[in-house]
């Protein structure tokens, strides 16, 4: 699928959003079962801290999708499950052994 942009981007914004939009969730589904295995192949390689982060990336990413489609009164459950605050310590640690 080709996307062109048009010469006056402010002229059809919404036209050319929507079929950004179309093209991303394409990429998405098709990249949807590599970054599923992603955690495995890491840790293939012997990759044991990219292969804990990719997996909370995959766990994050899950739960999200399952409160989303949940009846949870509140919106945005999964930010308030994995704020990004409380998990940069962890990033700091890890990058300074």
């Amino acid at each position: 699928m080709a996307i062109t942009r048009p010469e006056d981007l402010y002229s059809i914004p919404h036209e050319f959003l929507q079929k950004l939009e179309i093209w991303f969730q394409r990429v998405a589904t098709d990249l949807r079962p590599q970054l599923s295995d992603e955690p495995w192949r890491l840790l293939d390689k012997r990759e044991y801290r990219a292969a804990v982060i990719s997996s909370f990336s995959l766990l994050e990413t899950t739960l999200a999708e399952v409160l989303s489609k949940s009846d949870i009164p509140f919106g945005n459950a999964h930010a308030a499950l994995f704020p990004s605050e409380a998990l940069a310590p962890f990033g700091t640690r890890m990058s300074d052994s």
